[in-house]
């Protein structure tokens, strides 16, 4: 972009990281960051405007929680407020920023509260991406003030009619109250010319939550009982997870059947050219690669999990759901 992003400051006597400034998309400088020279932690943040003057601070613990300690406000170059919370924070912004009866879309379960609970009688507009139900089927903590406060809510938007169904069941909201407003994506032509491979092929996040491993385990038994297909894998690792499935794969001695590839900005190509798609995801908002795959006709192999994919897929004419984790 020829944009600087970021500037690294190291001391001469630690011989590690004391400050990095970083620069917007124009080039500004509008943060620093401190580190502690201990324990190599950021410390202190500090927030600039446009003309370079400070507006705001941030104070961390230098432990391994590197917990938050406060925030302060600047104005005109002086000390303003004091914030012991980020929530704090966002429910100040709010009072200041929304008036009665604007309409607020809130799609970040981190800003429901402030939002909530600001003064302003704004027309508060929920919008659910992914499942509010823990492993155990319970509501998830981030989702509790959502769902335990509707008289502050003007609607909720939700992807599935089966979560709008999980949710009236455990709740007094109104139904009324609860929108189904589902992805969706253009109709895709096949193209007759596109190579076809005997090949499986997952696309997505290389994220834990995903439970590729599944897909490992379940591959290698296939394998076992005497088939060849090959598998394919696409996806942006998260967290190192792609080094875990490496190491899986060296232990299953799948070396020479599975390939794993970075991000594809091709998945209906990818799609096209194999025989099935897979989905092992503990949960799911909607599972937009399942309509994605059978949009260019190829089946999806999928857990039944929530949210999305048994209101994607018809069982055994598109695809396949499979009870979950099995």
């Amino acid at each position: 972009t020829n944009i600087l992003e970021f500037e690294d400051f190291m001391s001469p006597i630690s011989k590690k990281r004391i400050q990095r400034w970083q620069y917007n998309n124009y080039g500004v400088l509008h943060k620093k960051l401190h580190y502690s020279p201990n324990s190599k932690k950021r410390i202190y943040e500090e927030f600039f405007d446009k003309n370079g003057n400070i507006y705001c601070t941030k104070m961390f613990e230098d432990n391994e929680k590197n917990s938050l300690i406060y925030i302060q406000t600047y104005r005109h170059g002086r000390p303003h407020l004091t914030f012991k919370t980020e929530k704090q924070l966002f429910q100040h912004y709010f009072e200041n920023k929304f008036n009665e009866n604007d309409v607020v879309f809130c799609d970040a379960r981190l800003l429901d509260k402030p939002l909530l609970n600001q003064q302003n009688k704004t027309k508060n507009i929920l919008v659910f991406h992914s499942s509010h139900l823990n492993d155990n089927k319970t509501i998830n903590q981030s989702y509790k003030m959502a769902l335990e406060n509707p008289q502050k809510v003007t609607q909720y938007l939700l992807l599935t009619e089966k979560q709008k169904s999980d949710i009236l069941n455990v709740t007094n909201i109104d139904p009324d109250k609860i929108s189904i407003i589902p992805h969706f994506i253009m109709p895709h032509q096949s193209t007759d010319n596109v190579e076809q491979l005997d090949r499986f092929v997952f696309i997505g996040r290389i994220a834990e939550e995903k439970q590729i491993n599944h897909i490992l385990y379940a591959y290698h038994n296939f394998l076992k009982s005497g088939f060849t297909t090959k598998l394919s894998i696409y996806g942006r690792d998260e967290f190192g997870q792609q080094r875990k499935l490496e190491q899986l794969i060296e232990e299953l001695e799948l070396q020479d059947n599975i390939d794993i590839n970075g991000f594809t900005n091709n998945p209906l190509m990818e799609f096209q050219k194999s025989k099935a798609s897979l989905l092992t995801s503990s949960f799911e908002g909607f599972g937009l690669s399942v309509m994605e795959s059978i949009n260019v006709g190829c089946p999806v192999i999928s857990y039944d999990v929530r949210y999305g994919p048994s209101e994607i897929i018809d069982h055994g004419k598109n695809g396949y759901l499979v009870e979950q984790d099995n």
